[in-house]
This record gives C-alpha cells, structure tokens and sequence, in this order.
C-alpha cells in the first residue's frame, strides 16, 4: 500500500491502523549508510515512548524563521 499516493501534502496524520509505526532520521550507533535524516525504520505502535525503550534516539527542536525587520 502506498499511503503518499493519497496523502495530503501538508500535515498528513498517517493510516488509520497498521503493524508498526515509522522513525524517521538516523542515530550515532548506526552505520554510515544510515546515519542522515532520510533513514526510516519501522517499530511496535504498542511501544509509547521509543526513547526510553532504545538509547539510539534522540529529537531535534524547530522554530520559525524571523523575516528581516520582523520582532
């Protein structure tokens, strides 16, 4: 099933129900070939929090640009 073919491009939620859910980025611990921000990997949606189950993840925080002139 591909679900990009018939997702919104902006703020997609993701299928209803499946078998696993996606992590997206690579870790420290992985190897070169897998360690950029394009690597996914599939885990158990029963697992609420991956963080504490595994120590290769982490987050990254985002802001808003500021346009010039703007505060």
């Amino acid at each position: 099933v591909d679900y990009y073919a018939a997702a919104p491009a902006r703020d997609p939620r993701g299928p209803e129900e499946g078998t696993t859910k996606v992590l997206r980025g690579g870790a420290w611990r992985f190897s070169a070939d897998n360690c950029r921000s394009g690597y996914r990997y599939n885990e158990n949606p029963g697992e609420s929090d991956v963080c504490f189950g595994y120590d290769i993840y982490g987050f990254r925080c985002v802001r808003r640009a500021i346009e010039d002139g703007a505060r």
